[in-house]
């Protein structure tokens, strides 16, 4: 019987880029195997929203249904990955809302920010520095702030003026590249994490299925971008709760 988890990995939230929180339904996805140990198959989610009399009907007590979002509140390993991951986003999301609430620094000081931020343990050398950039920015908007109500400013104050006004403007690009930054940490993280869950929860599936000579499992909702949509209105086995016990004794 082959096993598959089809689904894609969390992507980040605004502050890495788009949405961290994609549901474990869409994650963990359909899984399809034969359980008379035929190669069976994969279905996504969405597939499942065809018009199901262009398809022959499997008979109910071959199709498994599993409803992942209580697998993703009880099962102890989904849990801990899900609570893994989004402590990183939410920490990654943090430090980009500091960097944007400084609108006057330089691109290199934007980069060193976002450097200090990441650090696990600031050493004294980058508190002082993270205080001083901090300083530099404050000092630059009271500065900018002043001189745009300097009603006939000097030639160098209009050229000051400017260079901050350009500081400001330039700032988004070099933004977009630590979202994209923090995008692949998140990413990566979540690449070293998933594959040994759905690793994880494939093997308990398999015993569930060859045990109850299931077909065909499915999940009982999945994520689209026009929001949570049923995949089994009625029928099939359920076997949540068949598969979080074992999980929690992993």
């Amino acid at each position: 019987m082959q096993v598959s988890l089809a689904g894609r990995r969390p992507a980040p939230s605004r502050a890495t880029g788009e949405a961290c929180g994609r549901s474990t339904s869409s994650l963990l996805g359909v899984v399809v195997g034969g359980a008379d140990g035929g190669a069976g198959s994969v279905l996504a989610g969405p597939l499942v929203t065809a018009n199901a009399a262009d398809q022959p009907a499997a008979p109910p007590s071959n199709v498994g249904v599993i409803d992942m979002e209580k697998v993703a509140e009880e099962a102890g390993p989904v849990k801990d990955a899900y609570g893994t991951l989004n402590t990183i986003q939410s920490a990654l999301s943090q430090n980009l809302q500091e960097i944007d609430s400084y609108p006057y620094l330089a691109s290199g000081e934007m980069k060193e920010l976002s450097s200090i931020l990441e650090a696990k343990e600031q050493t004294p050398a980058q508190k002082a520095r993270y205080t001083e950039l901090k300083t530099t920015a404050r000092d630059r908007e009271k500065e900018y702030q002043r001189l745009t109500q300097v009603k006939d400013p000097k030639p160098e104050e209009k050229t000051r003026l400017q260079e901050l006004t350009k500081m400001r403007n330039d700032r988004d690009p070099v933004m977009d590249e630590i979202k994209q930054g923090y995008s692949k940490k998140l990413n990566d993280r979540a690449g070293e994490i998933l594959p040994k869950l759905s690793k994880q929860v494939e093997e308990v599936i398999q015993g569930i299925a060859k045990d109850k000579q299931l077909t065909v499992v499915l999940t009982k909702r999945v994520t689209t971008p026009m929001g949570k949509e049923d995949v089994v209105l009625f029928g099939g086995t359920d076997i949540t709760e068949e598969l979080i016990k074992p999980l929690n004794k992993k």
